[in-house]
């Protein structure tokens, strides 16, 4: 099933728009006719993406174009969140080779199909018969503002939000893809794409992707740097003597002991000790921490029982226990006494204490860290950017293997290049077409489609222009389609072209910046010496040129920066040192050039 064509009548900024999202054919709804025409495409190219995606769309244009629109109007529609539609959508679906399905709420409306196509119609508001072999929608969004998109899709059994909105709020839209809701309901979100991440990892291997995958998930704690925090809560209420002070020191100083368990123990009580002096009245804790204090003096062996005594804290007896067993079991791992190193095919283990460190909901002192890194003597850094990034994205879409989806994938990833390097960039939409399959479990080869808003010309250099929505804006703020005959060929295009030209980049490629900084040096040289003083323009006749000349000479663009040193000459002249200098500089760049040649 793969979605060929939408036609929306009203949806936020987007009036009486089509979108054909496949160059298999061109689909054109004629609205007073209430005629759909089919027209086959000649020159289709199939399996461009691979076998596992059955097509690749991307949807660029101005901020504010609706971009993020359509893909929150596609969400509510493909699978039938909504139980009526506000307005007349039509959605054209490819099933199997010769027969579509258009799902609308429009009356008699007549389909054109080419021999031997056949066409079906669908009423939107109905349980329809479509509805396992639709698929399900995966949306994925890096970014953050706080704000829910409204969906409307909560509980829905075929629409999976990954976004990282919907991830920090807990949605039971996503809790339902794990098995126990008390854990989920207590993890804070960074616990929480710590637990993907790793289960990711578990479940993938280290050999099934082509990419350097991380073996080793390092477990580390700081308890100097939580004694400092506490000392800093009783420093801004209640003011911190200095016999309390020594105390908390004691402390630090004595119960981490000689081993890596009682570390994290003393890691543990002081991230428990801080969360609860921040939001409780914290006099009582400077009694019990002065008892802890005179217990440690008199005691040389430090029980676990210690950290019961924890004002407010004898309700999480048993769950501390767990997680001082789950700290037990990681022993074999130690790396150092402050860090455990251990292997991704134990990290059945890691899971486990990050789902006892979630239950203990840490709000404010979660003393625990988690990384993971490369165990290879010769590079045994952690991931890069780029790598976190990207591995964090795919873990993500593992969780639909969870979630009990089933049928073909409309996978919607909403500026999914954001925080990627240029180099990643570069990467993304190959790697997504190549190991999205893999992650999903689609080994039956159930088609994927990808919806995908970018900024990055990369991600348009990857594709023909056929499979790119250009989206502008007119003066009301509406959404408009920018007919694709407007625009060059994308494909394996240089992307200072699709800058200009796919990405609606009308006015240069340079930084606004330069552009106004090499502006005031045109005019700087054309009325020098009377120009008026610029910032970067001081002191006398002859320092004022070497500021110009020193300007030109960081001008990266060569037939810019030409054009300014002969503009320099016309109006101020050079002098025979200043030529001679200039000379020696073009005689260096030629040798470069050759060089290079």
């Amino acid at each position: 099933m793969e979605l060929l064509y939408a036609y929306i009548e009203k949806f936020k900024n987007i009036e009486r728009q089509e979108f054909n999202f496949s160059p298999r054919c061109y689909i054109h709804y004629d609205r007073e006719k209430n005629t759909l025409s089919v027209t086959a495409s000649q020159d289709y190219i199939p399996n461009l993406f691979g076998s596992g995606i059955s097509n690749v769309t991307a949807i660029i244009g101005k901020n504010g174009s609706g971009k993020s629109n359509l893909l929150e109007c596609l969400l509510e529609h493909i699978v039938g969140t909504k139980h009526s539609w506000e307005s007349n959508i039509i959605l054209v679906f490819l099933k199997g080779e010769n027969e579509i399905a258009c799902k609308t709420n429009l009356q008699e409306l007549a389909i054109i199909v080419p021999p031997p196509v056949k066409a079906t119609q669908i009423e939107p508001h109905r349980e329809y018969s479509l509805r396992t072999s639709e698929g399900s929608c995966l949306y994925y969004s890096y970014l953050y503002d706080g704000e829910l998109r409204r969906f409307q899709f909560e509980q829905h059994i075929r629409v999976l939000d990954l976004s990282t909105n919907r991830r920090v709020a807990f949605s039971e839209s996503y809790r339902k893809s794990f098995e126990d809701q008390e854990i989920q309901s207590q993890l804070t979100f960074r616990t929480l794409e710590m637990r993907t991440l790793v289960k990711f990892l578990f479940r993938i291997g280290t050999d099934l992707l082509n990419i350097r995958i991380p073996d080793i998930i390092q477990i580390s704690i700081s308890v100097p740097f939580s004694v400092e925090l506490v000392k800093n809560v009783f420093k801004s209420k209640n003011g911190l003597s200095q016999e309390l002070s020594d105390d908390l020191d004691l402390i630090a100083e004595r119960l981490p002991g000689r081993s890596t368990y009682s570390y994290f123990r003393a890691g543990l009580f002081f991230g428990l000790l801080y969360d609860q002096a921040a939001q409780i009245v914290l006099d009582r804790f400077v009694s019990f921490v002065i008892d802890i204090a005179d217990h440690i003096r008199e005691n040389d062996d430090i029980e676990d029982d210690i950290l019961f005594d924890i004002p407010y804290k004898l309700h999480y007896e048993e769950r501390i226990s767990k997680v001082l067993q789950c700290i037990k079991e990681l022993e074999p791992f130690v790396h150092n006494s402050r860090a455990f190193r251990v292997p991704v095919k134990d990290a059945l283990l890691v899971i486990k204490l990050l789902d006892m460190i979630g239950l203990l909901n840490f709000r404010l002192g979660d003393p625990f860290d988690f990384d993971v890194y490369f165990d290879d003597e010769e590079n045994p850094g952690g991931l890069s950017g780029g790598e976190r990034s990207f591995l964090g994205l795919l873990s993500r879409f593992h969780l639909a293997t969870d979630a009990s989806l089933s049928g073909n994938y409309f996978v919607l990833l909403d500026e999914a290049d954001i925080g990627f390097h240029p180099q990643w960039q570069k990467h993304l939409l190959k790697y997504l077409c190549e190991y999205l399959p893999i992650v999903l479990h689609s080994f039956d080869r159930s088609p994927i489609q990808i919806f995908i808003t970018a900024h990055s010309p990369f991600i348009a250099s990857d594709l023909p222009k056929e499979n790119i929505l250009f989206l502008n804006k007119d003066s009301e703020g509406k959404c408009q389609i920018d007919p694709g005959v407007n625009h060059e060929q994308t494909f394996a295009a240089n992307i200072h072209t699709l800058l200009s030209d796919s990405f609606f980049l009308k006015d240069g490629l340079i930084g606004d910046l330069a552009e106004q900084r090499i502006e005031e040096l045109i005019e700087a040289i054309q009325k020098f010496p009377e120009t008026e003083q610029l910032a970067w323009l001081q002191g006398e006749k002859e320092e004022q040129k070497r500021t110009i000349r020193a300007l030109i000479g960081k001008v990266g663009e060569p037939i810019i920066r030409d054009k300014l040193y002969q503009l320099y000459e016309e109006h101020i002249g050079e002098s025979r040192e200043e030529r001679r200098a200039r000379l020696r500089r073009e005689l260096e760049e030629l040798d470069r050039e050759e060089d290079n040649e």
